[in-house]
């Protein structure tokens, strides 16, 4: 049965020699995804191979043929190294001695401190330099471990280390107070230096980081300094909470006063909403009922003059009594409103008033006629009978005024059998003068007389009751055909 060589080793070894030394052809070399074997031949590389389950025979590595000329059976001597090509993570660092550097502590002021530097860093062996690190790092030694290849490059760190540290803080113009903020950039300021002196040795320097400074503490400037630092960095922390504390006040000012405009902004949209439903519902209204809103005004003026009149006539009823002119004022009220539930507009009301004005006028003048009469006749009877009394007519006696007064014989304050024709309306005028019929420009303005609208077509009313326009075909308030005229 062959055998077979597996060598894993420990994780934080990087290379060591395989313990075995005497190799039997035809041996199963077993090497993993993360290793590598280099074959030595007296002192020599003679082959290095990959991960895989190789068999030591010559033809399958030619480098074999050089032992099987020197072999004695069937056994060759050989030293093999297995290389661990994993990552080393976290490999302390640090330097020995600070490092004398400018770095300021307030605005505007520096002053020399000396600062020290520790962290850590990942390293790999490098797959295509195996060779290289075999024979530079390793030599004949038995194992390559982490610590003792940190330990390898520690002087190489420190030196590098002290001379671009400085370097790099004086170059950015950093605060000693301020270092922590500027770690990363730190460190891979420091990673461009110290990579290329790793990769010379076969190593791949993959992290580095800076972790912490050391600052000369026990340093009384320095203290002094810090505390200066710290008493400002209070102050604008202060300042900084003021400021914090006014603009969310100001936020929330301003957020109060956008929400008060979109109150207002909602009011009123509600309003103008109410308003528009209210003037849509009334529109509504008057289209059903058949008023306009000139006639709805119309009415409340007759309403206006109705009570007015109603007032008027309760009045002139106690003021008189039982008498014929309070009765009179009461029934021109009554007549008042039901020409007003009748629904006569306002110009068939001025109309109406100014024939009942003419014949009040009448009434008035025959009692005066009347009067004068009487006053005649009584005194032509004093004269004939030497007394006074009611006047009685005589067949000599001529009645003057009965040609002139329609009412001779009456009472003058009856009511009237028939009244006077009425007077021709004028027309008012724009400044507000009423003027004759038969006047062409006004009496106060001189202005002409406006030409009469045209009459419009009469309309017809329905058996419903509701009027309607003279070219509606159908009643608006029942749908019935219009009847046909005769």
């Amino acid at each position: 049965m062959r055998t077979m060589i597996v060598d894993e080793g420990r994780t934080d070894v990087i290379a060591w020699k395989c313990a075995t030394q005497d190799f039997e052809f035809g041996t199963r070399l077993n090497v993993h995804e993360s290793q590598a074997a280099v074959f030595f031949r007296d002192g020599q590389i003679v082959d290095v191979l990959g991960p895989g389950m190789h068999v030591l025979e010559t033809r399958n590595f030619p480098f074999l043929r050089f032992f099987t000329k020197l072999r004695f059976g069937r056994y060759f001597h050989a030293e093999v190294y297995f290389v661990n090509l994993s990552v080393q993570m976290s490999l302390p660092w640090g330097t020995r001695e600070r490092v004398n550097v400018m770095l300021e502590v307030e605005p505007g002021k520096a002053m020399p401190l000396n600062v020290g530097a520790s962290g850590t860093m990942n390293v790999q062996p490098a797959p295509e330099q195996v060779r290289e690190m075999l024979t530079w790092l390793v030599g004949t030694g038995e194992e390559l471990t982490a610590e003792s290849l940190r330990d390898k490059f520690n002087s190489m760190l420190n030196t590098k280390i002290k001379t671009f540290l400085g370097r790099v803080l004086q170059m950015e113009n950093m605060n000693a107070f301020t270092l922590d903020q500027h770690l990363n950039d730190i460190s891979q300021a420091l990673y461009a230096v110290l990579e290329p002196e790793f990769r010379k040795y076969g190593v791949w320097l993959r992290e580095f980081y800076v972790d912490a400074f050391a600052l000369p503490e026990d340093n009384p400037a320095f203290q002094d300094a810090r505390r200066l630092a710290e008493g400002r960095y209070i102050q604008h922390g202060k300042l900084d909470l003021e400021y914090e504390l006014r603009l969310k006040q100001a936020q929330k000012e301003a957020e109060l006063a956008r929400l008060e405009g979109e109150k207002t902004l909602v009011e009123a949209d509600v309003a103008a909403r109410a308003n528009v439903a209210a003037a849509q519902s009334e529109a509504v209204r008057r289209s059903l009922e058949g008023i306009t809103s000139v006639q709805e005004h119309q009415f409340a003026t007759l309403d206006h003059m109705v009570d007015a009149g109603a007032a008027g006539g309760a009045g002139g009823g106690a003021a008189g009594g039982s008498g014929d002119s309070g009765s009179g004022m009461g029934d021109m009220a009554g007549f008042f409103g039901d020409v007003m539930k009748m629904g006569i507009g306002l110009e068939m009301m001025r109309s109406m008033g100014d024939v009942m004005k003419d014949a009040m006028n009448s009434g008035s003048q025959a009692g005066v006629n009347m009067s004068q009469a009487m006053n005649m006749a009584g005194a032509g009877t004093a004269e004939a009978g030497g007394m006074g009394g009611t006047p009685a007519a005589g067949p000599g006696m001529v009645n003057s005024y009965a040609g002139q007064n329609p009412y001779a014989g009456q009472n003058p304050y009856a009511q009237p059998q028939a009244s006077a024709a009425p007077r021709s309306s004028g027309w008012v005028c724009a400044c507000g003068r009423e003027n004759p019929a038969d006047a062409a420009f006004c009496g106060g303005c001189g202005t002409k007389r406006p030409e009469p609208e045209p009459e419009k077509p009469a309309g017809w009313t329905c058996a419903c009751g509701r009027e309607n326009p003279a070219d509606a075909a159908f009643c608006g308030g029942c749908g019935m055909r219009r009847p046909e005229q005769g």
